[in-house]
């Protein structure tokens, strides 16, 4: 994803390339330590300003990934 796509757009693409990796939302919560709704929410395009910390996890996992 390019980084001048809109910061919601960015992140839920960081969560589709986790899943696109066959992990599920379940799994990417339980490994970054988000919750559940909090992972399907950013997949739906709900969280508009998802939280710095909420990033910072996501960004943490896809490095443990390894991508």
């Amino acid at each position: 994803m390019r980084r001048d796509a809109p910061l919601p757009k960015r992140i839920a693409a960081l969560v589709g390339e986790m899943r696109g990796a066959g992990m599920t939302p379940a799994a990417i919560a339980r490994e970054s330590g988000i919750s559940r709704q909090t992972i399907w929410r950013i997949e739906a395009g709900e969280i508009s300003r998802p939280s710095y910390e909420t990033i910072q996890r996501l960004e943490r996992l896809r490095e443990k990934l390894g991508k």
